[in-house]
């Protein structure tokens, strides 16, 4: 009781500890009354906190920028107007949830470092929109998008300028990925912690890395050797999942085992979203899901559904399906072709029974983690919100 600090009130001895008054009986010093549990961080209350340190962020970069050229401020302008155009700030969410559920109270400390995790997804998404080559993103123009238009004056040659739009894209990436990690470093959390925080964030750059260039080679690489699954764990699983449910869950000094199984229900919650994600990339309807539902196709993207064909599909439905899948010039119409032999051949219904499988695997992990009733709920629902997504 030396570390606490005292006073006295009555009957009881009020002694201070985490920013609370236990009260204990003057004779028996027996407690009876225990500070409450913290009620769970809301979506809406986590998207609040981290855009404006997101906003403080980018108005910061976009000020020294400027001071170097006009141009340098325009690309983090591009990059600022990406960020406050969508995401659910899930990842920060899950971050400040685990962060409560694990004991943690300091929740304004653990703030920047969630929103580092945010920067690290828009960086990581406008890398990925480069390899796929896409130009829309949460609905609007990405970063490649933006600069094709911003260059269209300049360089009339299609394919030149749609060189020089992706190359300010990857400089645009690169500049969030870096800016997430010096962000985490604001936090005024201990040295050990903020240390703990920064091996958490490069590790994620390096395994979704693997995971990003294993994706890229699925498209070439010989039929099998590749397997979709072991993608989804390593490109969205782990940086998605694992890494935000570690990096709250660490902050709060949490064991080994209680980490270890909350990667285990990161793995299968984030396999279970990129199933999904694979679903909503050829059956998702754009002015939904605010992207392309058929550059999945043009790029011939290895998927498990495209897995899933190849093994349920007859000769006939493979001949048509090689005829069309993969082509860079591939119609609306082609593409309802391609969509309705995935769906006759079986391989859709396979997808949505596996993300039923993971779905399962994801809430029986959840009821093995010894967590409060109130927290339990909340990542309940993270689940219904992360695998039932509109089409």
């Amino acid at each position: 009781m030396k570390s606490m600090s005292s006073m006295n009130s009555g009957g009881c001895r009020f002694y201070k500890r985490a920013g609370h008054f236990l009260c204990y009986t003057t004779d028996t010093m027996d407690r009876v009354s225990q500070p409450k549990t913290l009620s769970p961080v809301t979506l809406e209350e986590t998207r609040q906190r981290v855009d404006v340190v997101l906003k403080s962020f980018f108005k910061d970069r976009i000020h020294d920028a400027t001071h170097i050229d006009r141009a340098y401020g325009d690309l983090w302008k591009a990059s600022s107007k990406l960020s406050a155009a969508g995401g659910k700030r899930l990842r920060p969410y899950m971050t400040l949830l685990t962060y409560q559920t694990m004991g943690g109270t300091q929740i304004d400390e653990i703030v920047p470092i969630a929103a580092a995790l945010e920067l690290l997804h828009l960086g990581l998404l406008v890398h990925d929109d480069i390899i796929d080559r896409d130009y829309i993103r949460y609905g609007v123009a990405n970063i490649s998008g933006i600069y094709n238009e911003l260059y269209e004056p300049f360089i009339k040659d299609v394919p030149e300028r749609q060189h020089f739009s992706d190359s300010a894209a990857i400089l645009a990436g690169d500049l969030l990925l870096f800016g997430g990690h010096d962000l985490l470093l604001t936090s005024t959390l201990p040295a050990e912690k903020v240390r703990i925080a920064a091996k958490i964030f490069n590790n994620a750059v390096f395994v979704v890395a693997g995971g990003e260039l294993l994706d890229t080679e699925s498209g070439f690489r010989p039929y099998g050797s590749i397997d979709a699954l072991t993608v989804a764990r390593y490109k969205t699983a782990h940086y998605s999942f694992v890494t935000p449910l570690l990096m709250g869950a660490r902050m709060a000094n949490c064991s080994d085992t209680m980490c270890n199984k909350l990667e285990e229900f990161g793995i299968n919650l984030g396999i279970g979203y990129q199933l999904v994600d694979d679903l909503l990339g050829v059956f998702g309807t754009e002015s939904v899901t605010g992207k392309s539902a058929i550059n999945d196709l043009r790029e011939g993207k290895h998927t498990y559904l495209i897995e899933q064909f190849r093994k349920l599909a007859s000769s006939a439905q493979l001949e048509k399906f090689e005829q069309l899948f993969g082509s860079d010039t591939l119609s609306e119409q082609g593409a309802q072709d391609l969509r309705k032999l995935l769906v006759e051949s079986g391989a859709k219904q396979s997808v949505d029974l596996l993300v039923d499988t993971y779905m399962s695997r994801t809430l029986q992990t959840l009821k093995d983690v010894e967590i409060d009733d109130i927290y339990k709920k909340q990542f309940e629902t993270l689940v219904g919100v992360a695998l039932k997504r509109v089409f």
